[in-house]
This record gives structure tokens, sequence and C-alpha cells, in this order.
């Protein structure tokens, strides 16, 4: 059976993992890709439209999806693919994907994918060796340089000795803890060459102790989509790279994709000393390894002082990469594994004591997963109602502040009635003419007094309720001149 088409379940089909781990290779076989998702839904018909099935880690915390792709294509006969390119079962205590539980629901699927695909493709031999335990079928697939849309950059003349040098490192949010390891060093490196070191941090943040300094770069990821990202890091520039790791079983299974793409750049690199980089770098020929905080400085004054050093171990880098590490020259090493797990014609699939007891265990794992989820969103609509509440709340005392500020305007124009009024009171004692208007002021008073009677007598006799006769109220209404 020949290999003409695959079905891909990803839950995003332009990250990283997607396009360094299967697009890129089977684009450049020309084999057609077939996507189990679109717009966030699976397609289990898309099942029947490929030759084989490739899953891979995201998808295994969609369970019940999950299970109904693995029971369909082997219903199908179809070959079940699973690839999986980092030690997740062994994410370090201080690893910001284990404190947040990311992938926590996912782990136990992804362990049983593991056992029960056909063929398990890694990227690396030490995490070849630790998942041997649960499939005998596993292919080292390396990631290698997509030179479709990475380019060799030409490697620029030597600078002067005395030079600006910026040191850059590119990476995700969750690489703080290696960040941490190495800041210790950068620190160093800072006050051994006061006002010659600028750093450059690409998609994480610098961390706090280098944060507020005026020599500190900053820029965010704008796309998640690698491509995107290629296109934009190779305008970038920078003297030296770095590429800390923290000397762990879960960066120990790592691939060296870094020194692909930082040498892609013609930058060279100072990279830690673990099995990743330990495994494809020559020390002191395309990049320098270092494990230890003197290490590290050591590694990174070397080259601030010696030019010539930067531009051997770029140029090296490039030649290394040329020769073993473009994907143009390596995706048929890929295509071949896939074309042997078609021919083997899985019929008789290999049974495990393990498997029979996986659905039973996430079962009871997602009910609970489940709880916790409908416990978390009856918590989130309660929290939105007491929102809604006190945005009401406040937006009644926001229309009392409003009616208190304008009675307060009103007590203050009243006040300021009332001086001028005990201003004017106070004109009329001090002045000269007071004991004249005396007792004209006193008879026009008892006018006023005189005439507020006369005014509350004829309203009573106007009440609708007095009993006089209808010529009295017609005597009383010509006597004050009214119709």
């Amino acid at each position: 059976m020949s290999l003409k088409s695959l079905t891909l379940f990803t839950t995003y089909d332009r990250d990283a993992l997607s396009v360094l781990r299967i697009i890129g290779p089977t684009k450049c076989a020309n084999l057609q890709i077939v996507n189990g998702i679109e717009n966030g839904n699976f397609r289990l018909d898309a099942i029947a439209e490929g030759d084989l099935v490739i899953l891979q880690r995201h998808i295994c915390q969609y369970y019940s999806d999950y299970q109904k792709i693995i029971s369909l294509a082997h219903s199908q006969n179809k070959p079940i693919i699973f690839d999986i390119d980092d030690l997740l079962f062994e994410l370090p205590e201080n690893h910001p994907d284990r404190l947040s539980g990311y992938y926590s629901e996912a782990l136990l699927p992804m362990l049983q994918a593991v056992i029960e695909a056909d063929l398990v493709t890694v990227a690396t031999h030490p995490l070849r060796d630790y998942l041997l335990t649960y499939n005998s079928n596993i292919a080292v697939i390396p990631n290698y340089l997509n030179d479709s849309f990475w380019t060799l950059r030409e490697i620029p003349e030597l600078l002067d000795h005395n030079e600006i040098i910026t040191i850059g490192y590119m990476g995700g949010q969750t690489h703080r803890p290696d960040l941490d390891m190495v800041m210790p060093a950068l620190l160093t490196i800072n006050q051994k060459y006061p006002g010659r070191i600028r750093y450059h941090f690409w998609g994480i943040d610098a961390p706090d102790a280098l944060r507020d300094l005026s020599q500190v770069d900053w820029c965010p990821p704008a796309s998640y989509a690698y491509e995107d990202f290629a296109e934009f890091f190779q305008t970038q520039v920078a003297d030296i790279m770095i590429a800390p790791l923290c000397d762990n079983f879960f960066n120990a299974c790592k691939s060296a994709i870094k020194y692909l793409e930082y040498g892609a750049l013609g930058i060279p690199g100072v990279y830690s000393r673990i099995a990743a980089y330990e495994n494809t770098i020559a020390n002191g020929q395309d990049g320098i390894l270092a494990a230890t905080t003197d290490e590290w400085v050591s590694a990174l004054s070397l080259l601030i002082e010696n030019p010539s050093l930067r531009l051997y171990l770029a140029k090296n880098a490039q030649q290394k990469i040329t020769n073993s590490w473009l994907l143009s020259k390596n995706y048929q090493r890929q295509i071949k594994h896939y074309r042997q797990i078609i021919r083997a014609k899985p019929t008789a699939r290999r049974k495990s004591p393990l498997l029979s007891i996986f659905p039973v265990l996430s079962a009871q794992y997602y009910d609970l997963i489940n709880r916790q989820k409908n416990k978390l969103t009856e918590t989130q609509h309660s929290l939105q109602e007491t929102r809604h509440s006190l945005k009401e709340k406040q937006e009644v005392e926001q229309s009392l502040n409003a009616q208190l500020q304008e009675h307060k305007k009103t007590i203050h124009m009243l006040d300021t009635q009332v001086i001028e009024l005990k201003g004017e009171i106070t004109g009329y004692l001090l002045s000269k003419s007071w004991r004249f208007t005396r007792p004209f002021r006193k008879l026009n008073q008892k006018i006023q007094i005189s005439f507020k009677k006369l005014k509350d007598l004829i309203s009573i006799l106007l009440h609708k309720n007095w009993r006089v006769t209808k010529m009295l109220r017609k005597l009383i209404h010509k006597i004050l001149g009214e119709n």
C-alpha cells in the first residue's frame, strides 16, 4: 500500500509542534494532509480519508474524542501514530506548566496513547529510551530546520573590539526557571563590562533582576504561528545568543532546535551542558557549552572579548546545519517510518494488560475533573452575578454622589447669598440714616402683617366650602378687582 495522505489530529496546525514535527516534513514529501479538526470540531469522517492517522499530544486532553478516534481507526485498520516531543510525564516541580496543572488532565490519556499506538515518534534518543518501557515501536525523528521558510543569513563583518555587545534570548514563558538559573552569570557580566552590554529578550520578558535596567529590551510574541515567528525572528540581530536549560530529566529529553534557529541567523551561542546540546554541538567549534555560573561567565566573556571567535563559531554552526540539519535533506527519514508502519498492516495489534485498566482509571479521573469544572463554572457564574450586583450598586452610588455634589453646590450658593444678605444688613445698621428710617420700617412691617391677615381672610371667604351667598362672593371679587 502506498502512502499518499495522512489524517492529522492536532489542536493548532500552525504552531511549532505541528509545523516542525508533521506538517513541514509531509509537505516536503508532497503528501496530502487531511485535517481531523476544523474550527475546533473533531471530524471522525476524516479518518477514512487518510492512509494513516497521526495524533499529537494535546489531543489526549479530549479523552472521549480520543477514544472515538482510536476505536474508529482500529475498525478501519488505519495505522495510528502518536507524536510527542517532550517528556511531560517528568515535569520539574518548579516548571510553570506543572504549577498551573496545564497538562495534568492529559497525562493519563497520553500514556494510554503511547501504549496503544502502532508507532510513537519522538524528537530525541533520551525520550525514546524513557518510553520504550511502554511501547517497543518508537522512532526518533529529530527536529530539523525547515529551509522552506528559514534562510541561513549571511554573517556580518567583524565589528570593532569595543562595540556594544547584545546578548539575546528567545523562548516562551515556560522557560522562566531556565532564565533564573543563568541570571547570576548575566548580572556578573553586566558588572564586568559596564556600559558595553545590552540584553534583548524575545517572547519571555526579562527576569526581575534585569527588567529595570535601561539596556534591556523585550519583544513580546506577536504570533504563535511558527512560520510568522520565523519570518519575524530572521529580521532580528544580536551578537551572542544564550540557551540555558536546567539540568533535569525533562530538559535532558529536549531537542536542540534553538541551536538551529540561532545558527540560521548567523549568531554564535552559549548553551547549557546537557544532553540536548551535548549530542549536537562540538564544544568550542560551533558553540560553547556551560554548566556552572563560572562557566557561563567565562564563556560569555570569551565571546565578548573575541569577535573573531564569534565569527568562527557562527560559520561552523551554519556549515553543520547545511550539512546535517536542513529539513529538505532529511524529511525522507521520517516518511520512511510512515511507509513502514503502513506496510506492517497492524491487523493483529499487541495487547497490553495495562490497556484494559486505562478506560476505568480515566473514567474515574474525568468524572472528578468534570465535577471540579462544574463547580468552577458555578463559582464563576456566582462571581459574575456578584460583579453585576456590585456594578449596579456602584452605579447607584455614582448617581447619589452626583446628587450630593449638586446639593453641595446649592448649599454653597445659599451660603454665599446669606453672606451677602448679612453684609447688606450690616450696611443698613451702620448707615447714618438708620435712626431716621426706623419708624418707616416699623410701619411697613405692620402694613405687611395686616395685609397678610387680610389675604388669609379673603382665602377663607373664597373657599368652596364657605357658606355665604353668591352675591357676597361677587362683591368681594369686585372689591379685590378680580374677574
